[in-house]
């Protein structure tokens, strides 16, 4: 693995991706999701982005462990963004960008 990140944005390694991770995967299953590996992956890959990610950076995401296809990473960012735990940003589907709504960061 290369050591090479772009670090035009730094400082956007959040603290505690692993408790924020936790956080967010709580809310989820409060929301009504289950709780599955894909829905873990996109939580963890939106949460250790520094920028909006879109649909295919999710679905091709080398931390997508589950293997999960693009339409199902499609739906989860849907079922996140209806129930307030993602946002979605851009004005339509094949073009919108997806950013993790981190309680008490502004």
């Amino acid at each position: 693995m290369s050591k090479h990140h772009h670090h035009h944005h730094a400082g956007c390694v959040r603290a505690e991706p692993e408790k924020l991770l936790h956080e967010a995967v709580d809310r989820a299953r409060a929301a009504g999701l289950r709780r599955t590996k894909a829905l873990e992956d996109v939580l963890t890959i939106l949460i250790r982005a520094c920028q909006p990610l879109t649909l295919a950076d999710v679905a091709e995401s080398k931390r997508l462990d589950s293997g999960a296809d693009k339409a199902t990473v499609y739906r989860l960012l849907m079922k996140l963004e209806e129930r307030g735990l993602i946002r979605r940003l851009g004005l339509h589907d094949r073009a919108a960008y997806y950013t993790m709504i981190v309680p008490g960061e502004h």
